[in-house]
Order: C-alpha cells, then structure tokens, then sequence
C-alpha cells in the first residue's frame, strides 16, 4: 500500500466533501506541473479506433469537470481521458453526503453534477486546443436534449461518450427498444462522430449482449463503454432513496465476464471497447488491453490510489516493451 492509500483510507474519509472536490483538482493540477509527462517520448503511444493515442490506457467519466482537470490528467499519463458527464443545463447533484470512501472501493450519490452545456461550450470555444485523446460524455433526458448536446459538443471533436447509465440520476434509460429507437435518431444526426455507448450494469447479460448486437449490426455507435457503477442501497447517503453507485475491486470480474461474452461472439469481435470496472492494478489493465482487446480506465484506482497510477503504468508498460525487443 502507497502512502497515498494509507492518506485516503486513514484522513481523508473524515474530510468534508466539499474540501475535497475544491481542492483535490487544484492539489492535482499542481502535480502536473511539477511532474513530467510520462508519455512524452510515445513509447506507449498505440492506434485505437483508426487513431493515434499516447497510450492504452484512461480516465473514466465522473471527476473532471472541466478542461484544466482533463490537461492535468493527461499530463500525468493518462491515454485517453473522458470529462465529468455534461447535460443541457448545470446541475447541483444530489444532496450531502453523497461519498462513502472505504478500503480499495467508494459508493457515490453524486447525481451528474456540472456546470452545463453553455459553460462547456464557453470553455471549449476559448481554448486554443482540444488534445485527441479528450472524449466528451454526454447525458439527455429527451431526444432533443440529446441532439442538442452532440451538435454543441462535435464542433471541437469527433469523440462523445453516450451516458444512457447513472445510478444516481431519476431519468435513466433502461428501456431496450426506447434506447435503439433514441440511438437510430441520433446517429442520423451524427454521422460522422465516434459515439460511445455506456451501458448499464443493471441489464442482464442477455440483455447487454442482445442491445450491443443491435446496435452493432446496424452500426448505430462506434463503440461502448462497459460498465458502470453498481447501484446499491447505504443509509448514509443524502439522497431520499439512498441509492448509490459502488466502484472497487468487486466489479472486475463481472467485467471481464461480460468481455468474454462479447468477444465470444464472431460478430462483436472487432468492436471498440472502453472498460470500466475494478480494475485497480498494471497487471489487470494488461489483461483488459492484450486479453479482450479493449482500453482499461480507471477512476476509483486514480483517487484512491493515487494520481501517479498512470506514471507508474506507464513505467512497467515501458519495461515490459524493452523485455519483448
């Protein structure tokens, strides 16, 4: 265990939220700039997607909430990096408490907030440069929302995250047929945009594989994104139904159980794979990428581990190039 672990585990559970969302991207940033970037000399660079990216590795959805968050992520070795979930308008989340932290896993009541699309929008249109490696994660509550969001959005880039799964949110999209009928729509807007999917953990598998066939035979994403967090019920949460979204080590094996089926399957072979779920170590995201053929992100391991995991990955990555030259 890092010393950062034995800081998470021991102080800062008995640190007010709020402290730690203001400060920790701030603490972060800092890092950043203090610590060269690990994946300066594309050593680890690999194609994904017919693209050219620093690394086969990422951040998952759910922490940064803005660009300055992103760039200092990847400055620390991050491949890919997906931003806090955007909707139309900004949203204040669910009620305090909302975290529970414990050993190697958290449950989260946070309920999508952010700032809104028309502060994303100010953001992006400001900056002088969106890295390829940034994915942009959109949510909807109608048709028109959806649509609203990915025309904004796919003016700085060709790749958005699909959130049709939050545990912590009242309009989710569970229904099968409704989520093929919205994606059909979609997609014929979007022709020409890299759509991830992010599926839901609360389908059966037969359910997962069923809606991921469709949607793959009629080509109406460029991928998924699989999974995340479990919904489960703690007293402690804020929120009235007190329903929250686990994230930790428990979830991997129902990770790869669901990555075997889909690669089992001659006609989902090839699909493009963002997975999610318990991975916490190198050795499990060596697996992900080599075994199952899909990126590794992390969150979880990234804030309880430590903001270095990808600086080290990056490390055995490189040492485990030059044992194979």
């Amino acid at each position: 265990m890092t010393i950062y672990e034995k800081f998470i585990q021991r102080v800062i559970r008995y640190i007010p939220e709020r402290i730690v969302e203001t400060t920790g991207g701030p603490l972060i940033y800092g890092l950043s700039k203090i610590i060269s970037n690990p994946l300066e000399n594309g050593i680890c660079s690999i194609k994904y997607i017919e693209k050219e990216f620093p690394a086969p590795w990422g951040l998952s959805s759910g922490w940064a909430d803005n660009l300055i968050k992103m760039n200092a992520v990847s400055n620390l070795g991050a491949g890919f990096v997906i931003s806090k979930t955007i909707t139309l308008h900004k949203r204040t989340g669910n009620p305090y408490p909302r975290i529970i932290r414990f050993t190697n896993g958290m449950i989260n009541s946070m309920g999508l907030p952010n700032k809104g699309l028309a502060a994303w929008f100010h953001e992006l249109k400001s900056s002088k440069i969106i890295p390829n490696n940034f994915i942009f994660s959109v949510k909807g509550d109608s048709l028109n929302e959806w649509k609203l969001l990915i025309n904004k959005i796919s003016k700085f880039t060709d790749l958005i995250e699909l959130n049709f799964s939050c545990p912590n949110v009242t309009s989710g999209i569970m229904d099968l047929d409704k989520t093929i009928k919205i994606l059909t729509k979609i997609r014929h807007q979007s022709p020409n945009i890299n759509l991830f999917l992010k599926l839901s953990p609360q389908y059966s598998d037969n359910e997962l594989i069923k809606l991921i066939t469709v949607i793959n035979q009629n080509k109406l994403v460029d991928g998924i994104s699989l999974l995340n967090t479990v919904p489960v019920k703690h007293n402690y949460l804020g929120n009235p139904n007190k329903i929250g979204g686990y994230s930790g080590p428990l979830l991997f094996d129902r990770l790869t159980k669901l990555l075997s089926l889909i690669r089992n399957i001659s006609d989902l072979d090839d699909l493009p794979i963002f997975a999610m779920g318990g991975i916490w170590s190198f050795e499990q995201a060596m697996t992900i990428w080599k075994k199952y053929r899909s990126i590794p992100f992390v969150l979880t391991s990234f804030l309880m581990g430590g903001p270095l995991i990808f600086k080290k990955w990056s490390e055995k990555f490189t040492t485990s190039k030059s044992h194979l030259s």
